[in-house]
């Protein structure tokens, strides 16, 4: 796998500068003890002179391209922070310790896991893990190949009943060994050079990057108990159909209580009218008795 998060330029801009410093004052030194004893003390003020001033703009320069190159990488703290996760992601595809000594089934299981983390079993789909800071190179995803090649033939041919006698079996599984300690030795290198990077994140980035994590992890968990929170007043909710539905059986109760309203105010009316046909019948009685 090759890792391409920090340039060359990135790597060595420090070391170029402090031993452009160096060797400037070294050369400086050599050039002024050598001809302290040759010139005249003007032409020795005027030397000392102009190697001072020299050797000033030089500091200043390398000052301005020191800070510019820092300005540059601190720049790129967002997609370095990816890259990091994506790195993180990376190591715990690797269950438990990855040793020389990994089994075959694990080494095998890792594979396929890390061809999905990647994607590159389903290209169409988003990747878990995109290759972004780093890559797998054409020789190991031969060497992949092979190797899952070779497990196959080996599980087709196995399924005999005497597979040890099988003169394709016996050949076909010692390429299988050879390429899988290929495989084995690329996957230890991937670990080792995935933490390398990540130190080297660490180190670059330091507290910026430790709290920049955090604020990210902060937010996303509030924007998971905010979506669980939305969803259960969702859940509690009545939807338009239900609205519908209770509207519908509150207008048809107010209708059966209004018909019985109607039809006890009906019976009423009929008890009156009764009442008063009595009461003018006693009264024409009572006439004709005076």
């Amino acid at each position: 796998m090759q890792f391409y998060i920090f340039s060359k330029h990135e790597r060595f801009y420090k070391v170029i500068a402090f031993s452009l410093v160096f060797i400037v004052t070294i050369a400086c030194i050599y050039l002024y003890i050598s001809l302290n004893n040759t010139l005249k003390s003007n032409e020795l003020n005027i030397l000392t002179f102009v190697l001072s001033l020299f050797y000033a703009l030089l500091l200043f320069i390398i000052g301005i391209y020191l800070t510019t190159m820092q300005n540059k990488t601190g720049n790129l703290l967002y997609r370095r922070k990816q890259q990091y996760r994506y790195l993180k992601g990376l190591l715990s595809s690797y269950s438990g310790k990855f040793t020389v000594d990994v089994d075959t089934k694990t080494l095998y299981s890792t594979i396929v896991f890390l061809q999905v983390l990647t994607g590159r079993t389903d290209s169409d789909k988003k990747a878990p893990i995109p290759q972004d800071g780093f890559e797998f190179t054409d020789k190991y995803l031969k060497l992949e190949k092979s190797f899952l090649e070779y497990r196959a033939s080996i599980d087709k041919i196995g399924s005999n009943n005497q597979p040890d006698q099988d003169t394709d079996f016996k050949l076909t599984k010692s390429k299988y060994k050879s390429v899988e300690k290929k495989v084995k030795k690329y996957h230890l290198n991937i670990i080792k050079q995935a933490n390398k990077n990540i130190i080297k994140i660490e180190k670059v980035y330091g507290e910026r990057l430790t709290v920049s994590l955090q604020d990210e992890d902060s937010l996303t968990n509030n924007l998971l108990v905010l979506e669980r929170l939305l969803n259960e007043v969702k859940s509690s909710l009545l939807d338009y159909e239900d609205i519908e539905q209770v509207a519908q059986e509150y207008s048809n109760y107010l209708k059966r209580e209004l018909e019985s309203n109607i039809l006890q105010l009906i019976d009423r009316v009929e008890n009156c009218t009764d009442t008063l046909q009595n009461i003018e019948m006693k009264l024409e009685e009572d006439n004709d008795i005076l």
